[in-house]
């Protein structure tokens, strides 16, 4: 191996790049559908894309999510600076990954709990 070549190895959630515990970061993004006039919004969580939901194109929508948000961060009204479209999927937002969670059977909020 190289000096230049990075080596990687898994384990769990996390990546451990040159003996250096790197955690992984729960990422939302969104990307162009093959339908025209729809994004679809995925999440990653450690290293698998996980489709959240589907809706119409905003371009106010797409140039904020495009690039991705930290899930820490995708909850920030402030940062939208009053743009409804993006507050809209910022409200659908905790809704669709609890039901993420409950499917796949991950946490990926750390609010995770259930009470009777």
């Amino acid at each position: 191996m190289t000096d230049l070549s990075i080596a990687f190895l898994h384990k769990d959630d996390r990546l451990f790049k040159n003996e250096r515990m790197i955690t992984m970061k729960n990422i939302i993004y969104c990307k162009d559908s093959n339908t025209k006039g729809v994004i679809d919004f995925y999440i990653t969580s450690g290293r698998d894309d996980i489709y959240l939901f589907s809706q119409k194109y905003r371009h106010s929508i797409y140039n904020y999510y495009n690039k991705g948000i930290l899930l820490k961060n995708a909850f920030d009204y402030k940062k939208v600076h009053g743009d409804r479209a993006i507050m809209n999927v910022m409200k659908k937002l905790p809704s669709m990954i609890n039901y993420i969670e409950k499917t796949y059977s991950i946490a990926i909020m750390n609010k995770t709990t259930y009470t009777s």
